[in-house]
């Protein structure tokens, strides 16, 4: 019977046991395998071809459904893809993770919305949400911002096609939405080259004026501003602009222009709104900055 990994990543094994050493590579979610003896409690012994190349080994059984009960979004040219949306085990209280919030409440408003903005910055509790919580080294901008754009039903990718998958959909072939496969998980450096090849195509508009930027996010537009790496194997930084209110404004010059724009992030800091003590943008660390505001 032919099953599908439901993991992100399926360690394929020697042998029937969890042991270091044990393990032979990995299956990305969505490799269809033959199932060849199911007879040992918690690991199946299994077959497969990936990449053009055949594979037997045992993986945990927890992680395989018959092809029967599992299905995968297709599209046949290139658009938004998200990763398994409307599962309401997503939720701020849950680990992070590659798939939208499936949250009862999540709030949803139109981009363009001040009121809307700020409501689901709110609902979204960015500084005491497990979902967005650093630790171990690992930040969570890039999924914060996700956040806030799918509330506005701006697409900013959690998830994108990979490179063969573009090829195949520019040809105008039907690709399925596989994990590890046909999609792959943006950081902010990814999201930073993104948003200046993709991002005119789903509404983004470049600027350069941090005043241009703010008075878009006072009118509830999606704004954010995302930094590269010149390290590619650390993180980048993305932050999202929120409005400003009576008592939380963006900094000015003498001649009223905005030169640090209120910012809203998950980070090694976490918080809702504030403007930044210095340029983190500019820094030493970062090869390119860029500002982007979605005009619907």
């Amino acid at each position: 019977m032919t099953h599908v990994v439901t993991a992100h990543s399926l360690f394929l094994r020697n042998a029937p046991v969890k042991q270091a050493g044990n393990e032979r590579g990995a299956l990305p979610e969505g490799t269809e395998v033959t199932l060849e003896d199911g007879s040992h409690p918690k690991y199946w012994l299994i077959s497969g071809t990936l990449n053009g190349t055949a594979f037997k080994g045992y993986v945990s059984k927890e992680w395989l459904k018959p092809k029967a009960e599992i299905s995968f979004p297709v599209a046949s040219k290139v658009g938004p893809v998200h990763w398994r949306e409307n599962n309401a085990a997503v939720t701020r209280a849950a680990p992070a993770g590659a798939s939208p919030l499936g949250e009862s409440g999540y709030p949803r408003f139109a981009n363009g919305s001040a009121d809307g903005l700020n409501a689901a910055i709110k609902w979204l509790q960015v500084e005491t949400s497990r979902r967005y919580r650093p630790g171990a080294g690992k930040t969570y901008c890039n999924i914060y911002a996700y956040d806030v754009a799918y509330a506005a039903g701006v697409y900013l990718p959690r998830v994108w096609w990979t490179q063969k998958a573009l090829l195949a959909l520019q040809a105008g072939q039907a690709v399925a939405a596989k994990y590890g496969d046909t999609v792959r998980e943006m950081n902010a450096n990814m999201l930073h080259d993104w948003l200046q090849d993709w991002g005119p195509a789903f509404g983004w508009r470049r600027t350069f004026s941090f005043t241009d930027m703010q008075e878009a996010a006072n009118k509830g537009r999606i704004a954010m501003i995302c930094a590269k790496r010149k390290d590619l194997s650390r993180s980048g930084h993305i932050v999202v602009i929120p409005p400003e209110t009576a008592g939380v404004k963006a900094v000015r010059d003498a001649a009223g222009k905005v030169v640090r724009p209120l910012n809203s992030q998950a980070g090694s800091v976490n918080f809702q709104r504030k403007a930044p003590a210095g340029a983190w943008w500019a820094g030493s660390q970062f090869s390119s900055f860029v500002l982007f505001v979605n005009d619907g």
